[in-house]
């Protein structure tokens, strides 16, 4: 009899914790949601707050649309992408993550670096270039970022004789050795809190270990003659516009990598462009190297450059345009603050430990009257405007997002601006655009040029409709 009402407490006590476990884990699931919905009614700035938007470099995962054994799992993922206080948990996620990692970072890192530092690929002392370097024939005005006169002086081509003798050393950085750390698998710490990004070929570029061959090379060339030649016959000017990754304009400041190459995949494309044909195309390195001695062009926490690097790049490109350029120092451009950008969140990174990035707001031909036409900013993927510039030829730019800022200065030279997302070509009011424009550029970001041959195409066959 004691035996069976032992038995009778010992199930009654499991059951007691089975109902608490029950209760608890349905509180946990309930509770956040109802929280958050009683805050969209009561307090929508609150839920604001903590609902920010956490550049994940993804598309959040849509409702399932149809029943199917996939349905639990992609109802699941909707809800995960709409967890409430979601990003609020993984900036806390973040914070404690952190935390737990800085006395590595400040302590044992270091000393592990110090202890090792000979055997951990230190650059080899006194290690001369046997292949050409990042400098270049053409001598700038670094006041301007152009070369004198606005007009380009030569060829973008490296002086390969120069660097054969053994004159110039490579892979030797500013400040001694300094280990490479990849955040989240997106973010390189630099110098200085300088960020760069991991992906989407920016670091082979850098490296210089994805070189095109020279059937690549050709490829890619005869892409191009065949779209100036379906633009010479629609009466259109074509140029190529090809802006750097930050990471070879800001090299100092990246951690110590050996590198493969220091003839880079692009330089070696733009190169190979100029000595087999007379396209229109740049590649406007130089002109930012001497201009970032006067002005931070790229942002420190964020993949793009500022808008004094849109503004050095944009006149690099009517310098090839053979229209009139402006010196940024005939210009106020005032110093602005920049909060942290996209490289801090997709790094996993707390922004208070990456403050002080700056960019510029530029005063440029404010007597020039702009309205838009299509989008309500430049960051939109159609953006369209008129103007009242002297120039009143018809542009399209159709590229990624360096286009952006650049648009500020287009809409004021040309009575016809158009920037189009490479991804809205087909739109029929970007159609008509590309249509009807007198000049063409393609702007293809170095660590984008992958799809340039793709692009080319889909805009040649646009113009041939």
């Amino acid at each position: 009899m004691q035996e069976i009402k032992k038995k009778e407490g010992e199930w009654k006590g499991n059951r007691g914790f089975a109902i608490f476990s029950i209760v608890v884990f349905m509180t946990v699931l309930v509770l956040p949601t109802a929280v958050w919905l009683v805050m969209g009614m009561i307090w929508p700035k609150g839920r604001e707050g903590v609902n920010f938007q956490m550049d994940e470099n993804r598309n959040m995962a849509p409702f399932p649309e149809t029943f199917g054994p996939a349905y639990g799992e992609e109802l699941e993922a909707y809800y995960n992408d709409r967890l409430p206080f979601r990003s609020a948990m993984i900036l806390a996620q973040r914070n404690l993550t952190l935390w737990m990692e800085k006395p590595y970072d400040d302590l044992i890192g270091p000393c592990l670096v110090k202890l090792f530092y000979d055997d951990f690929g230190r650059p080899e002392s006194g290690k001369k270039a046997d292949t050409p370097n990042e400098e270049s024939s053409i001598r700038t005005d670094p006041s301007s970022g152009l070369s004198k006169g606005g007009q380009t002086t030569g060829s973008n081509e490296y002086d390969e004789d120069k660097y054969r003798d053994g004159s110039e050393e490579v892979n030797e950085p500013l400040e001694g050795y300094f280990p490479p750390k990849v955040h989240n698998k997106s973010t390189i710490e630099g110098r200085e809190k300088w960020l760069f990004f991991a992906l989407e070929n920016s670091l082979e570029d850098y490296l210089g270990n994805n070189i095109l061959s020279e059937e690549e090379l050709k490829t890619y060339l005869d892409g191009m003659e065949e779209l100036e030649r379906i633009c010479q016959e629609k009466g259109k000017k074509l140029y190529f516009f090809l802006p750097p990754n930050k990471e070879q304009v800001y090299a100092e400041f990246m951690p110590t990598y050996k590198t493969a190459d220091t003839y880079k995949r692009v330089q070696r494309l733009v190169d190979y462009v100029h000595a087999n044909s007379d396209i229109k195309i740049i590649y406007p390195i130089e002109e930012l190297k001497a201009a970032k001695e006067k002005w931070q062009l790229y942002f420190k926490t964020d993949t793009h450059w500022n808008d004094a690097g849109a503004f050095i790049g944009t006149q690099a490109l009517y310098a090839l345009m053979e229209v009139p350029v402006t010196d940024l120092s005939e210009l106020t451009a005032e110093e602005r603050a920049f909060e942290s950008g996209d490289l801090v969140r997709v790094g996993n990174l707390n922004g208070k430990d990456y403050e002080g990035d700056i960019s510029y707001m530029i005063y440029y031909k404010l007597y020039v009257d702009v309205t838009f036409e299509e989008g309500e900013h430049f960051s939109s993927d159609i953006c369209s405007t008129v103007s009242t510039a002297e120039n009143q030829s018809s542009i399209v730019v159709v590229g990624d997002s360096f286009r952006i800022s650049m648009g500020q200065f287009l809409s004021k030279d040309f009575g016809r601006c158009m920037l189009l997302n490479s991804f809205n070509m087909e739109e029929a009011v970007a159609v008509e655009a590309i249509q009807n424009a007198d000049i063409i550029v393609i702007e293809s970001l170095e660590r984008m040029n992958v799809n340039l041959p793709g692009l080319m195409t889909s805009v040649g066959n646009i113009l041939e409709r």
